[in-house]
């Protein structure tokens, strides 16, 4: 697979965003949060999030899962809403596992093992354990905003410096995070920087299975005039805890890419379980 685009040269700078006083925001931008609809603070953020064609990084990735800890090297290419792309190299620049991500189906293959998948996003919910589709990973992995619901179930709030848009009013998701049940099966929440309208914090907690995902966006970079997190963290709480660190570097946009995925003739299949079929 091949996207051809016009190739920009890109350099990558420390952003120090401003101190911002809460009670400034809060007079500046009053008719964007306090408890009002989201509808006119997600449009201002879409206007500024990250917009891109194609983009491409090597990431440091450094996963817990259950206490299993391993660090590799990734290369990332995603083209936008369509495809996601990753070669990860544990030692030696030599490639043990490639992943194809699309709006569909996921797909690998384990060069150690001489094995390979193909299916639908089975795989990724009991990695993540939530219920994930496509555009909930690429926003993961790149602090887009993404949302469960329709924008008229969220509200906006001024939280910590940060703009707070929730399923739940702030005085309410604060006791939702320590509790154990809530009326809402799934509570959703994005903190937003007020300097650059990126999501610094994703809160997502799912009452019925006991599980929740929190992912913190820091440290950001300029890549072509556009703010991006060089560091994602992740934290899993559920039957399986998982903690990933994900480092970006060399990002660059809208280049040529391509996603090469050819299953080899001697590689066997696995199921969701990771057993030979």
């Amino acid at each position: 697979m091949v996207l051809a685009l016009s190739c920009k040269t890109s350099q990558n700078q420390v952003i120090t965003p401003p101190v911002i006083d809460t009670t400034a925001i809060a007079a500046v931008n009053k008719d964007l949060v306090e408890d009002k609809p989201a509808d006119s603070l997600l449009k201002v953020i879409r206007q500024k999030e990250l917009t891109f064609k194609t983009l491409t990084a090597k990431v440091e990735v450094d996963a817990d899962f259950d206490k299993d800890n391993a660090s590799f090297t990734c290369n990332l290419r995603v083209v936008c809403d369509s495809a996601i792309w990753i070669s990860i190299s544990p030692a030696l620049g030599i490639e043990a596992i490639r992943i194809l991500i699309t709006t569909d189906s996921v797909k690998f293959i384990n060069r150690i093992k001489n094995t390979y998948f193909k299916g639908d996003y089975k795989v990724v919910n009991q990695m993540l354990q939530l219920d994930a589709d496509f555009k909930m990973v690429q926003s993961i992995l790149l602090g887009k905003t993404y949302l469960f619901y329709v924008e008229k179930n969220y509200l906006t709030s001024v939280d910590d410096k940060h703009y707070l848009i929730s399923t739940l009013p702030k005085r309410k998701l604060k006791k939702a995070v320590a509790e154990e049940e809530n009326p809402w099966l799934l509570v959703h929440a994005n903190w937003i920087d007020p300097a650059n309208f990126m999501v610094n914090k994703l809160f997502i907690k799912d009452f019925k299975a006991n599980r929740k995902l929190e992912v913190n966006y820091s440290n950001f970079i300029t890549v072509d005039g556009q703010p991006i997190a060089k560091d994602v963290d992740i934290d899993i709480k559920a039957e399986k805890p998982a903690k990933i660190k994900l480092v970006y570097n060399k990002v660059t946009l809208n280049k040529i890419v391509n996603l090469p995925f050819t299953i080899p003739d001697n590689f066997k299949p696995v199921d969701e379980q990771g057993g030979n079929n």
